[in-house]
């Protein structure tokens, strides 16, 4: 994104981070954790009054799975039989689509990580079941769909939802360019501040 922190990336007035929580607390889950990284801070408050808790990943640096695992460990495992991991940038995520990929691991009882397709096209979020939790802990698990599926197949269960809003994420100029209405903050200066 040429510098700039795309999660702070104004979509029709609101932050793209905000956005995206505020559709998965609408999609009724038992609570929604965000867990910062880059401007930490800055992240965080761009949230306002939503009703949400935080989770800060000082390995940031680290990667996306980082905080993926980060944001798993902090959870409670009594209070969940499974966590639904979503990137925080996607613009066009529904709700319908959210509570679908959530009634999938209903259904099949918490035994497999549950990953959304849209016309054989892997999309985001995922449910992963409390009982990895072991497996994030000790670091021998790879979240990223692709490798997942490669490295585990018999632990996955593709969905197909056939709605492209799992796919649509903000990684690029280009992809950010084909949202009308968004409000590109300058680009970042380097910090070390959360």
């Amino acid at each position: 994104m040429g510098g700039r922190n795309k999660l702070l990336i104004a979509l029709d007035g609101e932050a793209l981070v905000r956005r995206t929580a505020r559709t998965l607390l609408a999609s009724g889950l038992a609570g929604v954790t965000v867990v910062t990284g880059h401007q930490g801070a800055a992240v965080w408050a761009a949230m306002g009054d939503l009703p949400l808790q935080r989770v800060h990943n000082d390995a940031y640096r680290d990667g996306q799975m980082s905080s993926m695992c980060r944001g798993f460990l902090a959870l409670d495992p009594a209070a969940a039989d499974a966590v639904l991991v979503c990137p925080a940038d996607m613009p066009a995520l529904t709700v319908d689509s959210v509570a679908r990929i959530v009634r999938a691991s209903a259904e099949d009882g918490g035994r497999h990580v549950i990953v959304p397709f849209c016309d054989g096209c892997r999309g985001n979020p995922i449910v992963v079941p409390m009982r990895w939790r072991d497996r994030v802990e000790a670091g021998g698990v790879n979240f990223g769909c692709r490798n997942l599926i490669a490295t585990h197949p018999e632990a996955v269960r593709t969905v197909e939802l056939g709605r492209d809003d799992i796919l649509q994420d903000l990684d690029t100029p280009d992809a950010l360019a084909a949202w009308p209405g968004a409000v590109v903050p300058e680009p970042d200066v380097p910090s070390t501040s959360s």
